[in-house]
């Protein structure tokens, strides 16, 4: 604010000259009111607040939080249209058909066995590669191979 400035001697009791000669508009015009000789208010251009780095991070952030989401509904589309479910395996025949102890105390052994696998799944199919059996009875080792 601008200092006020008192004058030097004591104002008279008369209202000043220039409030007697002429008649003053009342209400006041816009021109009186706004002061035509301000300038023009002319905002500054807005300021970046964020630098580049801040805006790379960010937009690289949402992009992955969009390619989460994008997977997560095209893995719950796919769980709803297929219905995943595990196959299950059983031994439906085992068949001994060699058993020879020799004077070595080794045995030899030739199992045989038929093995069903069943897939729930009407859309999915297994394909699978060789599967490798271990026959174990009471902790030992009593024959391998693969199917």
């Amino acid at each position: 604010m601008a200092e006020k400035i008192y004058p030097a001697a004591k104002p008279s009791g008369a209202p000043p000259p220039a409030a007697t000669t002429g008649n003053p508009t009342f209400p006041a015009t816009k021109a009186q009111l706004y002061n035509n000789s301000r300038p023009v208010y002319r905002p500054q251009p807005r300021r970046s607040r964020r630098s580049c780095c801040c805006c790379f991070c960010l937009w690289i952030t949402f992009a992955i939080i969009v390619l989460i989401v994008i997977a997560a509904v095209a893995g719950g589309v796919m769980y709803v249209l297929y219905r995943p479910h595990r196959p299950t395996f059983s031994v439906s025949a085992l068949h001994v058909t060699q058993f020879n102890l020799t004077s070595a105390n080794k045995l030899n052994s030739r199992f045989n066995f038929t093995v069903t696998a069943r897939n729930p799944n009407k859309k999915i199919v297994f394909y699978y590669d060789l599967v490798s059996i271990s026959f174990d009875s009471n902790g030992v080792n009593v024959g391998d191979g693969t199917i």
